[in-house]
């Protein structure tokens, strides 16, 4: 791939460790988005094109992008597609807000379209429908509600989230390396392509299958870049990263009061059943897999309507209880409730491409 078409200021996903490669990729030309601040004059490139979009904590400095523990989403623009867009906020002070680049956004929950149900327990409200000829004696009764409450409801996840695979996120910072040669993408690098499968893309990337390939001959630069990070099929061969339906999440690698993926130190590795060594990496490390998660909305409750219920100030049947020393709405009560329903996953909107690694 021609360096050219490679801007300065592009941010790319990286499969391998990078502990051990710190020096060498930032000699190369990438930095990891790990949301460090510069003065202006520090890799000028870079600050020509992202300015302080992410972040300038005084006059002078700027930082680069942060994407520890985050996913990467399009600018909306005019596109609808975030409802939420111009209330996006900076994720470091002086960053850029609302609908631009650069702005940051908490997870949120959405109504599933696929609606919830619930059962409470103790309640037969099939019964609940009550006539004045036989509860004519009951003190209070005036008839039904059918309005429900906004829920200060609980539990869930930690989060909202889709299935994803941890990542390094780079960016690129100058046209030329330490050496004046062109920057280009590192081996291990994990590219979106929307085409399809043909020579010249095969030539320097392979697709993110999970495949078993050999350490040494054509792949042994890409082994040198990811080791056993995605796994040990057997000895002489590594695993790439099957990337097929998931989303990418930048490692966090921060302190736990810090962290932006509340359930780091539970990420599974991507081979569980292989013997130890063999499995690639768990918890908050690259090549690292997580599940999807439906966490409790942030900015409000569920509206929760039940039919068929009598007013607040009247008396309830409840199966077990006793009817004459219990109201309705007499306080804040915690049920439990059985849930079904939903989608089948919790994701983001999407659209599909396929994820491929630079091996040479």
């Amino acid at each position: 791939m021609d360096p050219k078409f490679v801007p300065v200021g592009t941010v790319i996903a990286y499969s391998g460790e990078v502990a051990e490669q710190y020096e060498a990729l930032e000699k190369s030309g990438w930095l990891l988005c790990d949301g460090r601040e510069f003065d202006e004059s520090e890799n000028a490139e870079l600050f020509a094109e992202i300015k302080t979009s992410f972040g300038s904590q005084a006059k002078g400095v700027y930082n680069i992008p942060d994407l520890r523990g985050l996913f990467i989403r399009g600018v909306n623009g005019s596109s609808g597609a975030d409802p939420d867009a111009d209330s996006r906020k900076a994720l470091m002070a002086g960053g850029n807000t609302g609908n631009t680049i650069g702005s940051y956004q908490e997870y949120a929950t959405g109504v599933p379209r696929n609606p919830f149900q619930a059962t409470i327990s103790n309640n037969d409200i099939v019964s609940m429908k009550l006539d004045a000829a036989t509860d004519a004696g009951r003190s209070g009764y005036a008839g039904e509600d059918d309005t429900g409450a906004w829920t200060d409801g609980s539990g869930g996840d930690l989060e909202t989230r889709p299935k994803n695979k941890y990542v390094h996120y780079l960016i690129k910072k100058s046209r030329l390396d330490q050496y004046n040669d062109p920057v280009m993408l590192p081996i291990g690098s994990i590219i979106p392509f929307a085409g399809m499968a043909n020579t010249i893309i095969e030539q320097q990337y392979i697709k993110c299958m999970g495949q078993a390939l050999p350490i040494v001959g054509q792949f042994q630069y890409l082994f040198n870049a990811i080791r056993y990070v995605h796994g040990k099929p057997k000895e002489g061969y590594f695993n790439l990263p099957d990337y097929q339906g998931q989303f990418l999440r930048g490692v966090d690698s921060q302190a736990p009061e810090f962290r932006r993926d509340p359930d780091a130190d539970k990420r599974t590795p991507p081979f569980p059943d292989r013997p130890e060594g063999d499995r690639g990496n768990a918890g908050d490390k690259v090549g690292s897999v997580q599940m999807d998660a439906t966490g409790y909305p942030l900015s409000a409750g569920f509206f929760t309507k039940i039919p068929r219920l009598p007013y607040s100030e009247g008396k309830m049947a409840m199966d077990g209880l006793v009817k004459t020393t219990l109201d309705w709405n007499a306080g804040g009560v915690d049920v439990n409730v059985t849930e079904s329903g939903g989608d089948a996953e919790t994701r983001p909107v999407n659209y599909a491409v396929d994820w491929y690694i630079k091996f040479i």
